[in-house]
């Protein structure tokens, strides 16, 4: 027949590798060693979160749940309540701090002032511009623009903070704002948009050490950034990547990052949580570093996710933290292939699609041909087909909450011209 060409009959088999590097998006999908199934979810902590508000920051700091909303008001999230804390003209940043054997919480933004909390008390108090609050060393260091300034040493207390004229140091102006502040192995780093600087020392402050860290290979141009074990974690660009010593090791993700806004980083349970955003809608992007999985959960524009795995959302499970069980986001759960041609010829014809599903779901696959819909059972799924074409586009829809895709395997023929 004229157009059809001659046939090799021999099939030949294309099988999805066990880490699925074919992808070219996803929601809500997790994506694993050797199978696709239902991705991270988040537990309900019963803490409440203040309505009609954005959360612009959460917290967990002494014990205890804070945020800070679009109202300018710093709530602490209690079980059924939430409980106002005080007024802020800044998204505050905040550190636990003991005095005399009793734990206090200080808030401060880029005003001189900050707030104590001694339990429910909350009490005012003069104070340094503050982008960023730790402690080392025996001192309470801020950094606000590009000065740094500090402590005396263990000569602060539940009211008073002496912060004497000695106790500041400035990066220099061309190295921008700091954007970062993290204490890692003994010493405080601090990062701007486009350097990163260490403070090394402890005791007396005329020990102190403040150098240029070199970095290979990369550039901190809009860049997230968070600590972890031994480093750093960031996105920069457009890839993930541990920091250490200068040095950046970068990770091969399944998701392009190139193609998202990085907005935010967090580091929890060993797990890499990033913020993005691809027009008007937002996503966390999840790795795991100790199983390699990887997810990108939907997420709303007025959600929050922060430190220590916390996650702020406005609708059913207010405050929570992400795991494997409790709440799953989105009701688009999906998965989509790169365009596929095995490695092969420029014509050929998938003869045969072997799938084992966990649940019922829907697998499309594109072509010269269109498209073809096929639904999937729960086992084994053997489907039958002539699907001619010179490339192709896989995609998985989830039908109901359970989903497990593995074994997947193509046969096709090689057709000659």
């Amino acid at each position: 027949m004229k157009g059809i060409g001659n046939i090799n009959q021999k099939l030949k088999t294309f099988e999805f590798d066990e880490y699925f590097n074919v992808t070219a998006n996803t929601e809500n999908v997790l994506l694993s060693k050797g199978q696709l199934s239902k991705s991270f979810m988040f537990k309900t902590l019963d803490k409440a979160l203040p309505e009609n508000v954005s959360y612009l920051k959460g917290y967990y700091v002494g014990g205890r749940y804070f945020t800070y909303c679009s109202d300018g008001v710093l709530y602490e999230c209690l079980q059924d309540a939430t409980n106002y804390i005080s007024q802020f003209t800044k998204t505050p940043c905040a550190l636990s701090f003991n005095v005399m054997g009793k734990d206090k919480i200080i808030f401060a933004d880029q005003t001189e002032r900050a707030i104590i909390l001694d339990g429910n008390n909350v009490s005012s108090i003069n104070f340094m511009p503050s982008d960023f609050i730790i402690s080392y060393g025996g001192r309470i260091f801020t950094a606000y623009k590009n000065c740094v300034s500090f402590t005396k040493l263990y000569d602060f207390g539940d009211q008073n903070f002496d912060f004497s004229k000695e106790g500041v140091l400035y990066l220099p102006e061309s190295a921008g704002e700091i954007v970062g502040v993290f204490s890692v192995d003994d010493k405080i780093y601090l990062f701007t948009k486009k350097h990163l600087f260490c403070l090394s020392g402890a005791g007396e402050s005329i020990d102190f050490k403040l150098y240029e860290v070199e970095t290979e290979n990369f550039s901190l141009e809009g860049f997230v950034v968070d600590s972890c074990e031994d480093g750093f974690l960031l996105v920069t660009d457009k890839r993930l990547g541990k920091l250490k010593d200068g040095k950046i090791t970068f990770y091969n993700t399944l998701l392009d990052l190139s193609d998202f806004t990085s907005i935010r980083l967090s580091y929890y349970s060993n797990r890499c949580v990033v913020t993005i955003a691809k027009g008007l809608k937002r996503y966390l992007f999840v790795y795991d570093f100790d199983t390699g999985e990887q997810s990108l959960l939907t997420i709303s524009n007025t959600d929050y996710f922060g430190e220590n795995g916390l996650f702020f959302h406005d609708e059913f499970i207010n405050v929570a933290v992400l795991g494997k069980r409790g709440a799953i986001l989105g009701t688009n759960r999906f998965w989509d292939s790169v365009d596929l041609d095995f490695n092969g010829s420029n014509n050929k014809s998938i003869r045969e699609i072997r799938i084992l599903s966990k649940a019922t779901a829907t697998l499309t696959v594109s072509g010269d041909f269109g498209s073809c819909n096929y639904k999937l059972k729960a086992g084994y799924n053997y489907i039958k087909c002539n699907l001619p074409s010179r490339y192709y586009k896989f995609k998985i829809a989830l039908n109901g909450f359970e989903l497990g895709i593995s074994e997947f395997k193509i046969k096709y023929v090689e057709r000659e011209k």
